[in-house]
């Protein structure tokens, strides 16, 4: 009787944690499913224009993507414009003080690289990635229910929480905790304003939070997908 009683016990718990894991795939499915994420894939260029707000300034931008690893950034500061672009092969940029492009270092090229995967979900082949996913329940954010969920990898010293809107699947924050000069730093990202470009929901509004402070603000007046983008744009001129 008590080895019957074991492996019932040990059934049911087995069944709980599946009975977990499935939910947390199923929110991630629906949200993949209300984000466009099957649009997204389709997607042949991207183009965003809009300004950035921070640092006592507003910065005008113009993005342009080019799938799968083209991306080419323009930014305005003081009339003056600093562009950066990477081909697919390699990566370039052009100064706000001069005309000649230069190659670009190793570590700003990486930086210019995953801007490349900007319709690149969180959750998008996540156990591929070796990324845990964990739910950890529902909270109020912003005035709304939310999904918790809890993204680790082996070897990461940060921890990711996605936060997913539980009436729309929406996902619309990221927060990251990690760790700075030896204190704690708690990064939050907030995405807002959420429009259908082509039949993927993307925010027009991004707001980043360093410690509960305010950093950074991204505005997006203007999205076309699938626009027409010559090659020449991306690589680096001679």
């Amino acid at each position: 009787m008590f080895i019957k009683l074991k492996l019932i016990l040990v059934l049911s718990i087995f069944s709980f944690v599946s009975l977990y894991a499935q939910t947390a795939d199923e929110i991630i499915n629906k949200a993949l499913q209300a984000q466009g994420n099957e649009y997204m894939k389709k997607f042949k260029t991207l183009k965003m224009q809009g300004k950035i707000t921070g640092f006592d300034k507003d910065i005008p931008f113009k993005i342009y993507y080019k799938f799968p690893k083209s991306v080419r950034s323009e930014m305005t500061m003081d009339k003056k414009t600093m562009i950066q672009a990477f081909d697919g092969k390699e990566g370039w940029y052009i100064a706000p003080d001069q005309t000649k492009a230069q190659k670009m270092p190793a570590d700003q090229l990486e930086q210019l690289k995953q801007q490349a995967n900007v319709l690149e979900s969180p959750f998008t082949d996540y156990k591929k990635k070796g990324i845990t996913v964990t739910l950890k329940g529902k909270k109020k954010v912003d005035g709304k229910d939310a999904y918790q969920l809890k993204l680790t990898q082996k070897g990461q010293k940060q921890t990711m929480y996605v936060f997913i809107d539980a009436k729309t699947y929406i996902f619309f924050k990221t927060q990251i905790e990690g760790k700075k000069d030896g204190k704690k730093l708690v990064f939050e990202t907030f995405m807002k304003n959420h429009k259908n470009i082509s039949g993927a929901m993307i925010p027009h509004l991004v707001e980043n939070k360093a410690n509960g402070k305010l950093v950074s603000k991204m505005i997006l007046d203007y999205v076309e997908a699938n626009a027409k983008l010559d090659d020449s744009m991306f690589k680096m001129p001679k």
